[in-house]
């Protein structure tokens, strides 16, 4: 992952849980990275691509446990051919994430 991807994590999270039980970018990379890496690594060549006609640059929409919505872009930086895996740079992550309090996770969801 990027210093990039870090940083603006933290900007948006920051680094503490908040006062009412806002998650902070260490819970989001705890609890819902896992599963943007699993997407990136299983459905990479399915996520719809961030630059028009570049097929290395991908992104992920995604809801999630904290975060109501997010968004991760990544950039593929090396093609190892059928017998190995391709490595994926997480650059950046979303614009905004609308954070949850960790009672609201908690909270049924109404369908």
């Amino acid at each position: 992952m990027s210093e990039e991807f870090f940083r603006q994590l933290d900007n948006q999270l920051g680094t503490t849980r908040g006062p009412h039980g806002e998650p902070s970018s260490t819970d989001y990379l705890v609890i819902e990275l896992p599963a943007v890496v699993e997407r990136f690594t299983s459905d990479f060549d399915s996520l719809p691509e961030f630059v028009a006609g570049v097929p290395a640059a991908r992104m992920l929409v995604t809801t999630g446990v904290l975060v109501s919505a997010s968004v991760v872009y990544g950039i593929e930086v090396a093609d190892g051919g059928s017998n190995a895996w391709n490595l994926v740079k997480l650059v950046r992550a979303g614009a905004r994430f609308e954070r949850r309090t960790l009672v609201e996770r908690d909270a049924p969801v109404a369908v």
